[in-house]
């Protein structure tokens, strides 16, 4: 027997779904596959071109702060 389909489910949460066969459905018209259960990616979320510019644009605020602030001291 194959495992429960809402186990692999991106929308495994009762606001997401409306079958009300959750969480054993095995059979699901909506079902759609996250990738590995988790989400994938670092913290079980998937890395995103937007949160990949925000990481860089907060690393270039902080390397701005040292600059300004602490190396001229």
């Amino acid at each position: 027997m194959a495992g429960f389909l809402c186990d692999t489910c991106r929308y495994c949460h009762p606001s997401a779904c409306s079958n009300p066969e959750r969480p054993n459905a095995t059979k699901c018209k909506d079902y759609g596959k996250t990738g590995g259960g988790t989400g994938g990616g670092i913290g079980g979320t998937q890395f995103t071109v937007r949160k990949l510019v925000f990481l860089l644009i907060a690393l270039l605020v902080i390397i701005g702060f040292i600059l300004l602030f602490i190396l001229p001291y």
